[in-house]
């Protein structure tokens, strides 16, 4: 299937994300570490294991969620403030990244390219799996979504580096 001009562009702007953090990485060598960790809820109980609770089980319970805040405003990548970023759009880590995907996932990974190390050793998730990423440094600033979606220029990414240098 042929890609529209918007499309072929925005295909484009995600390889010069990348070439960006080559660009940078080799200039000048980043300091700092990226973890990488499954998460897995057992289905079955196994010795007192927290386990994976079916949807029925969700529906009946009364336990209560901890304390959160939702931020609904913004973009995911500009929150100042120390967050949880969920992204829970694909079994399989980094989506369309590497493809013709452009879209919320598929941005992080071009503006952080740290991440894409990721899909070589993690396998798709299950229902009861979740994936942590933390430490991942941006590098790009861009504009536009999908078929919009273009580089426009470097990142200096200002956030602190945790106890475990991440």
């Amino acid at each position: 299937r042929a890609l529209t001009n918007n499309a072929r562009q925005s295909q484009e702007h995600k390889v010069r994300c990348i070439a960006h953090y080559f660009e940078r990485v080799t200039a000048s060598t980043p300091a700092g570490f990226v973890s990488f960790e499954r998460k897995v809820l057992p289905r079955g109980s196994l010795s007192g294991d927290v386990t994976y609770p079916d949807s029925d089980a969700w529906m009946k319970s009364s336990v209560p969620l901890c304390p959160f805040r939702v931020i609904s405003s913004g973009l995911i990548e500009d929150e100042e403030e120390e967050a949880l970023e969920v992204d829970f759009a694909n079994k399989y880590l980094g989506g369309g990244a590497l493809s013709r995907g452009c879209v919320q996932e598929e941005i992080r990974f071009m503006i952080n390219p740290e991440l894409i190390v990721g899909m070589l050793f993690m396998a798709s998730m299950e229902d009861n799996e979740a994936i942590e990423i933390v430490g991942a440094e941006r590098f790009s600033q861009y504009m536009g979504y999908g078929s919009s979606f273009r580089f426009v220029g470097d990142y200096l990414d200002t956030k602190p580096l945790d106890a475990m240098g991440r």
